[in-house]
C-alpha cells in the first residue's frame, strides 16, 4: 500500500521547523461591494459608498474579535485550538477615482478631491466546518443588507481544506 502526505504552510516562521495543526476548516473567500452617491471633496455628501463598507467592515472586525478571544481564552488557560475557531481577515481593500501612475515609483495616483462611487472589501475566512452551514453567509449578507451596502458579490471560494 503506497501511503502519500501532502503539506501546506501554515505559518511562516523563521527557523527550519514546520508548525502543523489538524482541524478542518472550509476557506471562504468573499467580496463585498458598496455603492454611493459620488461629490466633490469639499462637499457633505450623504449616503457614499466608503461610510457603508466601513459600518460592515467595523461588524466583521467584532465577530473577529470574538473569535480571536475564544482562540486565546480572554487570559485563561481554556483557549481552544486554531482548527476549533472561525477566522476572518479583511484583505483587500479599493475606493477611489484613479487617474495616472507615477511613472518613477510605479505608484498609483488617485483624485483626492472626488468621492468615489464604489468601494470594496475582501476577505479570507476560515471557517470550522461545523459551523459551515449556511449561517456565516446569511451573517455577512445580512450585515450587507442592514448597512444598505447594495451588492454582496456571491463569487465566493469555497474549499474544504485540513490544517
Amino acid at each position: 500500500m503506497n501511503v502519500g502526505c501532502a503539506l501546506d504552510e501554515g505559518l511562516a516562521r523563521p527557523d527550519e521547523k514546520m508548525t502543523v495543526f489538524y482541524g478542518e476548516r472550509c476557506v471562504w473567500w468573499c467580496r463585498v461591494e458598496a455603492r454611493g452617491k459620488t461629490g466633490h471633496g469639499s462637499r457633505f455628501v450623504k449616503g457614499t459608498a466608503i461610510p457603508k463598507l466601513l459600518r460592515v467592515l467595523s461588524k466583521i472586525q467584532a465577530f473577529r474579535a470574538e473569535e480571536e478571544a475564544k482562540l486565546y481564552g480572554n487570559n485563561c488557560s481554556c483557549g481552544r485550538k486554531l482548527g476549533e475557531v472561525t477566522s476572518i481577515n479583511i484583505t483587500m481593500l479599493e475606493a477611489g477615482v484613479r487617474t495616472t501612475v507615477d511613472e518613477e515609483t510605479g505608484v498609483q495616483n488617485y483624485a483626492f478631491n472626488v468621492i468615489p462611487e464604489v468601494a470594496r472589501a475582501g476577505f479570507d475566512t476560515r471557517v470550522r466546518l461545523h459551523d459551515f452551514t449556511l449561517s456565516t453567509q446569511r451573517f455577512t449578507h445580512s450585515m450587507c443588507i442592514i448597512h444598505h451596502v447594495i451588492r454582496y458579490l456571491r463569487t465566493c471560494h469555497f474549499k474544504s481544506t485540513k490544517i
